[in-house]
């Protein structure tokens, strides 16, 4: 009999948690006790119960959308992003006439920036941040006139940029888009920059191939142009010079690779190349002394091949910052 008194004391004790244990309200009572436990402080309770109503599909969306707002906003005191996100996002999609969207567009931001920012996202296998691409791209989707799309694709492109995730090819996209749908941002300058920049840590360099280089080449002239005296204008100086230094290496590596082979006419193109195209940089200085030991003189040259000839300047197809003269790529170098 020992033995038997631990266990119905036991018995006992559960039967009458499970008699004090609160019952579950049915319908939209459950949405009116999500709220009283919202306005207490409850937030555990109260997104308990809104979600099982935001779910009963035998209601309507309005009222599924109201249920869903509760939702996230008690997950949204709890620090659950990703869960306020998702009742966020479901009211956006099925009710988007709710009388809360203005209100979520700052949300969506705020998680957003949540999910790049905060420590807790870290992990050692799987790493959160991620998440804050697909928030903010709902802000942009939603929200397109948004005055917080751009800050939202501007936090996009920094992600990518990012040391730890080094996607240059995409944030150049990133940033490219927010310049040119967002001219008038207080980002479209430095946006401008950093897309070049992107392109810069993408490339290879010249050797493997010239497009990112010349591509960067291209946003670093067209920011200088625009904004002369912008916050950006020393970074974008000396990545124009990196840029401009390369081509203009690359240009005088290649003319050194023909006269290895005895083709003078390969090495003095290049040459050119580099001398007119980049005369403030060093390589260009060297090509202009070696055609000057050639007896080539660069202003006759500059003067009547191509103020004259116009259609030298896109010998090799490629528009941006095309060669003055050159043939089709094939192997090292080109051929010609």
């Amino acid at each position: 009999m020992r033995c038997q008194a631990p266990l119905l004391s036991t018995l006992v004790m559960l039967l009458g948690a499970c008699q004090a244990a609160p019952q579950l309200p049915e319908g939209l009572d459950r949405l009116e006790a999500a709220r009283s436990a919202f306005a207490v402080g409850d937030d555990q309770t109260a997104a308990a119960f809104a979600e099982g109503v935001a779910g009963d599909e035998a209601l309507s969306p309005g009222e599924r959308g109201e249920a869903a707002f509760v939702a996230a906003e008690a997950e949204m005191r709890r620090g659950e992003h990703l869960d306020a996100y998702r009742h966020y996002r479901s009211i956006l999609e099925n009710a988007p006439f709710s009388e809360h969207v203005g209100i979520i567009e700052g949300r969506l931001f705020e998680i957003g920036t949540a999910f790049f920012e905060e420590e807790k996202y870290d992990g050692w296998i799987f790493d959160e941040h991620a998440r804050g691409v697909g928030v903010m791209e709902t802000l942009r989707t939603h929200y397109r006139k948004s005055d917080l799309a751009d800050d939202a694709l501007k936090a996009i492109a920094d992600y990518l940029a990012s040391p730890e995730v080094g996607d240059w090819e995409e944030a150049s996209l990133r940033y490219q888009e927010l310049f040119e749908q967002h001219p008038e941002s207080e980002w479209a300058e430095d946006a401008r920059w950093r897309a070049g920049h992107c392109l810069l840590k993408q490339s290879q360099g010249p050797a493997y191939d010239r497009t990112e280089l010349l591509r960067a080449q291209d946003f670093f002239e067209e920011s200088l142009r625009l904004y002369p005296k912008g916050v950006a204008i020393q970074r974008v100086r000396e990545d124009l010079w990196t840029v401009r230094n390369l081509l203009a290496s690359y240009e005088v590596q290649v003319a050194d690779f023909y006269q290895r082979r005895n083709q003078p006419q390969g090495e003095r193109i290049r040459l050119v190349n580099a001398a007119l195209l980049y005369p403030e940089t060093n390589a260009g200085a060297q090509a202009a002394l070696r055609l000057k030991e050639y007896g080539i003189d660069l202003e006759i040259l500059a003067r009547e091949a191509i103020l004259s000839n116009p259609r030298l300047q896109s010998v090799d197809n490629i528009q941006a910052g095309a060669r003055l003269f050159g043939g089709r790529r094939g192997g090292l170098g080109w051929e010609w």
